[in-house]
């Protein structure tokens, strides 16, 4: 695994992103009530993991929502400092994301990887993945969110930022999660809440010009239905299955 490093010890002041913006906990909330709510578990005692918690926006969303068993866990210590003065105590410093899961075996019920695994060396995936499911409990879930290479934008999305180390596609991320050892591996298209004049004339323009694009993409490929939307989101469930 990746570990800690001067890029991810100095992230949040070097990263233009968290650099130039404030913690917009509206607009996240926004999103993971269109994109992640569903998968959560009904029971507010569920435990609860983000990995890659980064400066809180799940954490937040989760607390906000009345959950009271969750955990974040990051490599870099600007996040979790930040995590615990501005959203919850309930975090953790790591630098072997891998040996942590191992210690925590059939443990939690939910776990969200939110742009992370796009930060993971290539050779590395599947070690991490294959302990993210033995971590979950029996019918636990994971959620993974990542940038889709087949949108327009994938290729700016993959560099714009330093520490990214590699992509997917739709073919791609269901074969890694494959073969980590998830039978049972569903994706779904990235949904884009509509609040406000704005946000619906991005969303008009952008169902607009994806609507061309999928043309071009079919001419190229073939008649089929691809998924072209900015990032990628993965559900694996665990299940009797994927022990054996």
């Amino acid at each position: 695994m990746i570990m800690e490093n001067k890029v991810y010890n100095n992230y949040l002041t070097t990263h233009p992103f968290y650099s130039s913006n404030p913690l917009n906990l509206e607009g996240s909330f926004r999103f993971f009530h269109a994109n992640y709510l569903k998968f959560l578990p009904v029971d507010k005692t569920a435990r609860i993991l983000d990995i890659g918690c980064g400066i809180g926006h799940f954490l937040a969303y989760v607390k906000n929502n009345n959950y009271n068993n969750f955990l974040g866990v990051d490599i870099g210590k600007e996040q979790i400092d930040h995590c615990g003065k501005h959203i919850t105590k309930n975090v953790r410093l790591i630098n072997n994301l891998n040996a942590f899961l191992k210690e925590n075996k059939n443990s939690f019920d939910f776990i969200l990887m939110n742009d992370v695994i796009e930060h993971i060396e290539k050779e590395e995936i599947i070690d991490p993945l294959s302990f993210v499911r033995t971590s979950l409990k029996k019918n636990g879930v994971v959620v993974i969110r990542t940038v889709n290479l087949k949108n327009r934008w994938g290729m700016a999305v993959r560099y714009m930022d330093f520490t990214h180390t590699v992509g997917f596609t739709e073919e791609s991320i269901r074969q890694v999660m494959l073969t980590a050892g998830f039978k049972n591996v569903s994706l779904v298209s990235e949904i884009h809440p509509i609040y406000d004049t704005k946000s619906f004339i991005r969303i008009f323009l952008k169902r607009l010009f994806e609507f061309i694009y999928r043309l071009e993409y079919i001419a190229s490929f073939g008649a089929f239905n691809p998924m072209l939307s900015n990032m990628l989101i993965t559900v694996g469930t665990k299940s009797n299955h994927d022990e054996k």
